[in-house]
């Protein structure tokens, strides 16, 4: 017996005119399976002279076709062609179309049936054989029996002489336990990138024991460019004054193209006045950076608020030219130092001689002299005793910055030791 392999563009040498049964052609039907689903094969065969192909005899041998040439297969002299189709339910696959060559003889071949006569007469011989064996599974009993490990198999046959029954009884030993497999150590190897377009591999590599796993990874082809997004109109919304030592908080509302910033920042607590610090190192010059896209901001109104209102900040005119409008509320009045008071305080016996216009503090309250008074002299501010012309200047601190505003700043300074500063906040004149 020949046994050719079919191949794609080379013509398949079938054999001589009048040969039977001395060749086999095989194809090779690798993943048909696998990429279509369980199915059957049929092959059609086109003789040199033939008008349509004929069905050929085959026999599936795991992954290959065998074509056992018979004489009505070789019956016309020439070229033909061959097809194997494989069929799935409704659906038809085909390989591609073989060329097929068959040789002259001397003696012509004699007389070949027709390939269908060949066809039919096999596939008749095939139905008795399944009838035949239909009769012999119907008769035919089984049992079996498990063996004790290690021992032989055995297969005893009987037949009832009354029905004829043939009974055949298996003793299958059980089988051992078998070793303990190695697991395998997967472990990646290289990752390749490939170009668009190319499919995709992988490869084994190493040992079962310790596999190596590299892939090759087509990169994506590049996108169509995106639409140009919408530019935001960003506006500050509320702007909320916390309590101290709350989280600051930040919510975004509106929409995308109009986004509203929301923010609540908590009040500081006041802090202890520090040292005056170390004058630092001068630092390096910076690389000058890339010219940004800035909005041109600028600042609109800015407005003193009453002490212990909220901030507030509102943004208007364009995303291109933003105004930052500001509401700052005025603090509250610190304490008067101990030491400056205790600094001009009198007792109601003046001890040193106060001249007209001279502030002073009498039992907690400010004073200032409208005449001179004697060192010495007891002092009485008020009611039918009274023997100094003063009028009272302040009870706190409120009244003390007031009558600091509406003075003589340099009669303030050199009688009580205080003054406003360019915020209005009450100051001391330091000691130097």
């Amino acid at each position: 017996m020949r046994y050719v392999t079919a191949q794609d563009r080379v013509a398949i040498f079938l054999g001589r005119q009048g040969e039977n049964e001395v060749e086999t052609v095989q194809f090779d039907v690798h993943g048909w399976s696998e990429l279509y689903g369980n199915g059957s094969y049929q092959l059609l065969h086109q003789r040199k002279g033939d008008e349509t192909p004929y069905p050929c005899v085959i026999t599936v041998d795991g992954e290959t076709v065998n074509w056992t040439i018979k004489s009505a297969d070789v019956a016309h002299i020439g070229y033909g062609e061959a097809q194997l189709a494989y069929i799935v339910g409704g659906a038809i696959a085909h390989s591609v179309i073989f060329v097929t060559c068959t040789g002259k003889s001397l003696d012509g071949g004699g007389e070949v049936p027709e390939p269908y006569e060949s066809w039919v007469e096999e596939v008749l011989q095939a139905g008795t054989d399944a009838v035949e064996a239909k009769e012999a599974i119907e008769n035919l009993g089984v049992e079996s029996e498990t063996l004790v490990p290690g021992s032989s198999a055995t297969v005893e046959k009987t037949v009832d002489p009354e029905t004829g029954i043939v009974t055949l009884s298996f003793g299958i030993p059980e089988g051992l336990k078998g070793d303990t497999g190695a697991t395998p150590d997967l472990s990646i190897g290289t990752v390749s990138t490939l170009e668009p377009g190319q499919d995709a591999t992988a490869t084994i590599t190493g040992t079962p024991e310790n596999p190596v796993l590299s892939l090759g990874i087509p990169k994506g082809a590049k996108g169509d460019t995106g639409d140009t997004g919408a530019t935001p109109d960003f506006s500050i919304g509320t702007v909320s004054t916390l309590e101290p030592g709350q989280d600051a908080t930040a919510t975004i509302t509106g929409t995308p193209e109009a986004p509203v910033l929301s923010i609540g920042i908590p009040q500081g607590a006041k802090g202890d006045k520090g040292d005056k610090g170390n004058k630092g190192d001068k630092g390096n010059t910076g690389e000058k950076g890339d010219t940004g896209a800035t909005p041109d901001f600028s600042i609109g109104t800015v407005t003193t608020g009453a002490a212990g209102s909220s901030a507030a900040a509102t943004i208007t005119g364009t995303a291109a030219a933003p105004v930052l409008n500001l509401t700052i509320p005025k603090g509250d009045p610190g304490e008067v130092p101990a030491a400056a008071i205790a600094s001009t305080q009198v007792s109601t016996t003046a001890s040193k001689k106060i001249v007209e216009g001279e502030y002073f503090w009498l039992s907690g309250t400010l004073y200032i002299a409208t005449a001179e008074i004697a060192s010495g002299g007891t002092i009485v501010t008020s009611g039918s005793g009274a023997n100094c012309k003063t009028a009272k200047v302040a009870d706190d601190v409120g009244e003390l910055k007031s009558a600091l505003q509406s003075g003589s700043e340099e009669d303030a300074i050199y009688h009580l030791g205080f003054y406003l500063d360019e915020n209005g906040d009450l100051c001391q004149v330091d000691d130097e």
